[in-house]
């Protein structure tokens, strides 16, 4: 098919259909599947969040125990561990729909 044979399509009536829907159909598909986070973001996001937390508790360490060993050897298991259950956490969660659009249930 032509862009004009389906320009003639779209305006005998045959194509109306098509036209009201597809866009519908790839708004559904972003939101149930583009807008899941790949491998790569939930690592990255896992690693910058995991800097931040480490340095947070690395440096209540420190305060308590004013010991600067003891809270880098506590900022590094600490980093390692909840980098770990982080990432596994954010790839469960893109697999629950709580508070994500529903596709509909019915399409034409």
């Amino acid at each position: 098919m032509t862009l004009g044979t389906d320009l003639t399509i779209a305006v005998r009536g045959e194509g109306r259909k098509a036209i009201a829907i597809y866009p519908h159909a790839d708004r559904v598909w972003y939101d149930c599947f583009a807008s899941m986070d790949t491998h790569t973001r939930s690592i990255a996001k896992a690693i910058s969040y995991r800097v931040i937390g480490s340095i947070a508790t690395a440096g209540i360490v420190y305060f308590f125990s004013g010991d600067m060993r003891a809270s880098a050897s506590a900022g590094l298991i600490d980093s390692v561990v909840k980098l770990g259950l982080y990432f596994v956490h954010e790839r469960i969660w893109n697999h629950i729909p709580l508070g994500r659009p529903k596709p509909p249930e019915y399409e034409i």
